[in-house]
């Protein structure tokens, strides 16, 4: 078996868990979403960032495709 599978500690670990794992699909579907505008050649101005849970990936992507577009 390449992983095993282990109970959470407590609730609070269960929290901090999916709160990591929806992060984390968010910013995969952010990403995904960006690179095929990016792909059609459609500059991306400004993007106001909602949540702070996630603006640090959405900076990294914004600055990395202003990068890239370059």
């Amino acid at each position: 078996m390449l992983f095993s599978i282990q109970r959470p500690a407590d609730l609070n670990t269960v929290f901090l868990e999916e709160k990591l794992r929806l992060k984390l699909k968010t910013s995969f579907a952010l990403s995904d979403g960006l690179s095929f505008l990016a792909g059609r050649g459609l500059a991306i101005a400004n993007v106001v960032v909602f949540q702070s849970t996630l603006s640090d990936p959405i900076i990294l992507l914004i600055s990395y495709l202003r990068r890239e577009s370059h």
